[in-house]
């Protein structure tokens, strides 16, 4: 198995599929759609595959970004193919975007799990995670009409 770094000239239409596919198994309201687009002027978005051969076993996502208190990284979308879970390829991507974030100068690693994700959570707090006691808000800002 093999993690590498996804730039967006990588990206052809099957890994795009291949990517919409995971990211429907982690949460079927999510879509992928014009990735190599999102990725092209984002120099702050670095995205990891988890392959074997040809095959696309899972994925990950690390976002960087610099506000007042310091430089910030929030990971973002870790999954893994139904079929190949539970063989630690999520604990590798994981450790990799730490390795990572730490390589960039992230001076804080930010990320969310669900709170029925038992197995996220135990992965997350095992690669020295702490849950914060927090609120999590969202608002879609996109227009409705």
């Amino acid at each position: 198995m093999q993690v590498t770094l996804l730039r967006p000239e990588d990206i052809t239409p099957g890994i795009e599929h291949r990517i919409s596919e995971l990211l429907n198994q982690l949460n079927p309201a999510l879509n992928a759609g014009e990735l190599r687009q999102r990725m092209a002027g984002s120099s702050n978005v670095y995205v990891l595959c988890a392959t074997e051969g040809e095959q696309l076993l899972g994925m990950a996502t690390l976002v960087v970004y610099h506000v007042f208190s310091g430089c910030k990284g929030w990971i973002e979308d870790v999954v893994v193919d139904r079929e190949h879970r539970r063989k630690g390829i999520a604990r590798l991507l994981t450790n990799e975007l730490i390795r990572r974030a730490r390589e960039l100068g992230v001076e804080v690693l930010l990320l969310y799990t669900g709170h029925h994700r038992g197995g996220a959570q135990r992965l997350y707090e095992s690669c020295g995670f702490i849950r914060k006691d927090s609120y999590l808000y969202f608002l879609e800002t996109k227009n409705t009409t």
